[in-house]
């Protein structure tokens, strides 16, 4: 072990994920800002049709080790939970664990958009395998939500194909909606999600509580702190959410 950098195990998957991870930014408009994100970090978030080149410089970036390291939530700092609205118990001891040395092979989180969510799932599957030299994405994450396709089962289908190959470890499910994702909690196989919204909005301390009944791991977005890196920091002090993913820009 390297840094010490604390991060917490990502619900019944095992993984364990540093404070923050790397969300390549695939050049929306939409999209914020690169705001650089804190490392060491162990995993990195790619959209399934990533590039070689900004696979390239991303993981470039990732392995490069920073001169000061910024600790995931320096000691003491509480209260924001119950300002941004929630009430909720810090995670247990038992979750925080210590992320594997910088040089350590990189998670990979990848996202599949609802055009690849049929047979051509295992394609691009295999595309990103080549690409990154890997023989398993960890976690496959349906982005963005479509509730009508999911309800219809096949994408869960192709997961599931995915996992008995085993070209994925893990499944999850990407939401900007609270409700969305309990009802993703409480109805699907998946393994974890991705809520990208603002603590401000209703549901959020129910969502965490049935999650951790059913041991679903919480990734959390930039929406969720405001866009706010130490306010990030502290949401994960001082709630059940895993690890934030943080949007980088490598173009």
């Amino acid at each position: 072990m390297g840094s010490g950098q604390a991060g917490k195990v990502l619900g019944r998957t095992g993984l364990r994920l540093s404070a923050f991870g790397a969300g390549l930014i695939e050049g929306r408009p939409s999209d914020p800002p690169g705001l650089g994100v804190p490392r060491p970090c162990n995993w990195c978030d790619l959209p399934a049709l990533v590039t070689a080149g900004q696979w390239s410089r991303l993981e470039t970036l990732l392995r490069e080790r920073p001169k000061n390291p910024d600790p995931a939530a320096p000691a003491g700092m509480n209260g924001a939970a119950d300002s941004a609205g929630l009430s909720l118990a810090p995670s247990h001891d038992a979750n925080v664990v210590e992320v594997e040395r910088a040089d350590a092979e990189l998670l990979l989180h990848v996202r599949v958009g609802p055009t690849h969510w049929d047979r051509r799932m295992i394609q691009v599957v295999e595309q990103v395998l080549e690409l990154t030299g890997r023989s398993a994405v960890d976690v496959l994450q349906l982005a963005p939500f479509d509730l009508e396709r999911i309800k219809a089962g096949e994408p869960f289908r192709r997961l599931q194909e995915l996992r008995e190959a085993g070209r994925a470890r893990y499944f999850s499910v990407w939401t900007d909606s609270v409700a969305d994702a309990r009802w993703v909690v409480e109805n699907t196989p998946a393994h974890a999600l991705t809520l990208d919204a603002p603590t401000a909005d209703d549901g959020w301390s129910e969502l965490l509580t049935a999650a951790g009944e059913e041991g679903t791991g919480i990734i959390a977005g930039p929406a969720t702190a405001g866009g706010d890196v130490e306010t990030a920091k502290r949401l994960l002090l001082d709630t059940p959410i895993t690890a934030f993913t943080w949007p980088v820009d490598v173009a």
